[in-house]
């Protein structure tokens, strides 16, 4: 097997992002852990898992608005938004939206990212 993390990684993503990467994050110690709840920035650049085989498209025309797509994205890259539809102003012309389903927001547009 390669290396969880490359050998050029910072000591912390070596010692700890790798081990939660490989799903050893039980085995690690609380001391492990920074003391304020934060990470090193720019540590996402390490871990390539590359677990996607397709990029998504949303598909307007069959989508319920159930957002169950943002919650089951294992990158946590899909996301849904409910948004005034003079926003769409100063939109590009190929940004998809379509009207809100749901009678809380009505009148919005919703849009899936």
């Amino acid at each position: 097997m390669p290396p969880v993390v490359s050998e050029k990684a910072p000591d912390f993503v070596k010692n700890v992002l790798a081990k939660i990467i490989a799903g050893n994050g039980d085995q690690l110690p609380v001391s492990a852990m920074p003391k304020d709840g934060t990470f090193p920035t720019a540590s996402a650049q390490w871990e390539k898992r590359n677990i996607a085989l397709e990029i998504p498209v949303w598909e307007m025309e069959i989508c319920i608005q159930c957002n169950k797509c943002a919650i089951v994205c294992p990158h946590a890259a899909i996301r849904t938004k409910v948004f005034d539809p003079a926003l769409l102003a100063s939109a590009p012309a190929n940004f998809k939206s379509m009207d809100y389903k749901g009678p809380e927001y009505k009148g919005m547009k919703y849009s899936v990212q």
